[in-house]
């Protein structure tokens, strides 16, 4: 059966959408533009990326009634939200990679964490700083 290009664009739209949430946080921080505007009726999963205020946003929970969606640049608490960083930062903050394996840290990876400087010591990591695979930098 031939599908019309709008069918067409939708199909492909939807697989491109997947694949960005899954871009490891480099990648996306080079595509700010692609990424969904978060809107007040967002429902979305654990992990999902929108975008704010210019900046990137992954989603700390699931949110399923838009009553516990708050604006990503104004939850300063990180409740709901985490600003992804900013490759230009030296030490970015750590963000948690969720399980996602494009956003394991590498080794010789710099992030900051509770106010202190930490270098991944392994490839892969998933830890956060303190607890295993990093060294913190005095």
């Amino acid at each position: 059966m031939i599908q019309n290009p709008i069918q067409l664009a939708i199909a492909h739209r939807a697989r491109v959408e997947t694949a960005m949430q899954h871009l490891p946080e480099t990648a996306a921080l080079e595509y700010v533009e692609l990424y969904p505007l978060w809107h007040d009726q967002l429902t979305c999963q654990r992990g999902t990326i929108v975008r704010d205020d210019g900046y990137l946003h992954r989603a700390l929970h699931d949110i399923t009634v838009p009553e516990e969606n708050r604006k990503p640049s104004e939850d300063t608490t990180n409740q709901k939200w985490q600003r992804i960083g900013n490759p230009a930062d030296e030490y970015p903050e750590w963000t948690d990679p969720m399980g996602i394996p494009a956003n394991f840290y590498q080794q010789g990876d710099k992030v900051t964490y509770n106010g202190k400087h930490w270098v991944s010591d392994v490839n892969n990591n998933s830890w956060q700083p303190g607890a295993y695979g990093w060294s913190e930098v005095e």
